[in-house]
């Protein structure tokens, strides 16, 4: 009779496990972490793979970076649900919805206290150029193509001074914000377009600020369309309470040395880059 007990409960026990396998495998399915190619892959790792530990831990589930390609590529692979959440630049963001329709906001950039940023246009501490229109016959830096303070700002800026790149001696698009500097501080460009964080640390190498952009929205992390709304729900938590901790900031501070926290965000705090999409799409800018 105990004989007969015994194989029935191990019965039991096979069976429960055998259910309950599938589930087990599917939480040790990998979240996507995703990015464009905006810095190289050894930077981006070292930026974001606190960031990627730090989310596994808390979700119980591996969390993999993914980066390759383009602002373009990285956009497609978030339609197509290829990576779970994804980072997204301002106009990247736009660009985005406007294409493909709204998508879950998870958490906005804070740096220095505030939900905005601003770009920089820059030159050489050794250059003659003090203002816009001497760009004229100029040689000109560019990050990506679809970058917020890379490309986009930086065309308004310029247009709103009557500089067009067809003014310019040369323009390149240079992928990164880091190549950017490095390009004005070498001298193969005269000017070029970064955020405020690559200026403030390339500053004392002798850049100089030749014009500053208005307050933009700040960067932020999306998730794919399908993704359950628990773990859409439970991953803004986590990201908006990296604030509260002493290990939170410093994976903060690993993503960019200003971040100050991850913030809740809106849709319609992204209207004033919109326009201003808008106004270069009227020019025939395209981006």
């Amino acid at each position: 009779m105990k004989r007969k007990y015994l194989f029935f409960a191990a019965l039991i026990l096979a069976v429960l496990a055998c259910i309950g396998a599938p589930s087990v495998i599917h939480a040790q399915e990998p979240l996507i972490l995703g990015f464009p190619s905006f810095l190289s892959a050894t930077e981006l790792h070292k930026r974001f793979g606190p960031l990627a530990e730090h989310l596994g831990r808390e979700l119980g589930r591996p969390v993999k970076i993914l980066n390759e390609g383009d602002y373009e590529a990285h956009m497609y692979r978030i339609k197509k649900g290829k990576v779970d959440i994804a980072f997204l630049g301002p106009a990247a963001y736009i660009a985005y919805t406007k294409k493909f329709g709204k998508v879950p906001l998870l958490a906005v950039y804070e740096t220095d206290g505030k939900k905005t940023f601003r770009g920089f246009i820059v030159v050489n501490k050794a250059s003659t150029i003090t203002k816009l229109s001497q760009l004229r016959g100029k040689n000109f830096a560019f990050g990506d193509a679809k970058s917020t303070m890379g490309h986009i700002l930086p065309r308004y800026i310029m247009m709103r001074s009557g500089i067009e790149v067809k003014h310019l001696g040369r323009h390149e698009f240079l992928g990164n914000h880091e190549n950017i500097a490095l390009g004005v501080l070498s001298g193969k460009f005269d000017a070029g377009a970064v955020r405020e964080d690559i200026y403030n640390t390339y500053s004392k190498e002798g850049l100089n600020v030749l014009a500053i952009s208005e307050p933009m929205p700040d960067h932020l992390f999306v998730a794919r369309p399908g993704l359950q709304y628990k773990t859409v729900s439970k991953v803004t938590k986590i990201l908006v309470s990296l604030k509260d901790t002493e290990d939170g900031r410093k994976i903060l501070r690993s993503m960019q040395k200003n971040l100050t926290a991850l913030i809740a965000g809106s849709d319609k705090d992204y209207d004033s880059l919109r326009e201003i999409i808008d106004y270069l799409a009227k020019a025939g800018v395209k981006l």
